[in-house]
Parts: structure tokens; sequence; C-alpha cells
């Protein structure tokens, strides 16, 4: 009985090795060959570079960047906004490249979709939020329509990283 449960064990750790390594694996692009997952990583083969660090994601950089604007834009918010619209808007906004981050560093693929998820629902959260601050004034309409421009393409470019990965 007990040598049954140690062979569990023994098959499940075998498992994770082979899932890590099948994440490690498609982490790591080729050119344009066929990934463990199935399926061509890139429609146009040729040599790309290997991401190493959630920093390299380009959805990431964009996300980063974005921070930054609603950080500036919600300086000029009223202070009695502080604790209110001008706190919920940076939590979203933070939200988002963080999200990208911590799922990249998950083994599977399928948790990093996930936080891609999480991260699109905060984008839609901050857009909502960007529509307020203009309803209130807060944000004059060039530079409102300027940063729902980039949620959107943030927003494009987490939705098709998330339909590149399996599961």
């Amino acid at each position: 009985m007990m040598d049954g449960g140690w062979r569990t064990a023994t098959n499940n750790k075998t498992r994770e090795n082979k899932m890590e390594n099948n994440n490690t694996a498609q982490r790591s692009t080729n050119n344009g060959q066929q990934n463990p997952g199935g399926g061509s990583r890139s429609p146009n083969p040729g040599p790309r570079k290997r991401l190493e660090s959630f920093k390299d994601l380009k959805t990431w950089q964009k996300g980063f960047a974005l921070v930054n604007e609603i950080y500036r834009a919600t300086k000029t918010f009223p202070r009695e906004e502080l604790y209110g619209l001008t706190s919920q808007m940076r939590r979203a906004a933070v939200s988002i490249p963080s999200n990208i981050a911590e799922g990249f560093q998950r083994w599977h693929e399928k948790e990093f979709k996930q936080h891609l998820n999480i991260a699109l629902a905060s984008l839609a959260e901050l857009e909502t939020q960007v529509l307020i601050a203009s309803e209130l004034n807060y944000l004059d309409k060039p530079f409102c329509k300027n940063i729902l421009e980039t949620i959107d393409h943030v927003t494009k470019m987490a939705v098709n990283l998330a339909k590149k990965l399996p599961g």
C-alpha cells in the first residue's frame, strides 16, 4: 500500500518536470518551428529573440508607460479625490503591468493567461475611470482621447498575447 503512494508521488514529480520543460521550451521562441504545445509561434519564420524577462514583453512595456501617464495625469486632480478616483486609477494602472509580470513568471501558460485576463479587467476598469475623470473635467479632452487610445492599444496587445498561449 505504501509502495503505491510512493509511485504516485514519483509519477506526479515526473509529470511536473515534463510540464516545466514544456513551458520553458514554449517560452523560448524558435525559428517558426513547431512548439511542444502544437502550432507555430510566429507566422513569419525567422530568428527571434528569446524572452528572458517580462520586461522584454512589449505588452508589459506599453502597460508600464501607461502607469506613468496615469500618475502624471492624476497629479492634477483635486485633493479631495486623493483617496477616491486618483487612488483607484493609479491602482488599476499599476495592476496592468504587475499582472503581466506575475503571469510571465508562472510556470504554466494557463496561469499566464489568467493573469493576462486580470490585466484586461484592470484595463476595462481604468478605461471607465478615465471616462469618469473626463466627465468631471479632471482631464482635458485631447489628453483623455490619447489615454483611451493607449488603453485600447494595450488591450489589443494583451488579447493577442493571450491568444498565442495554449489553453
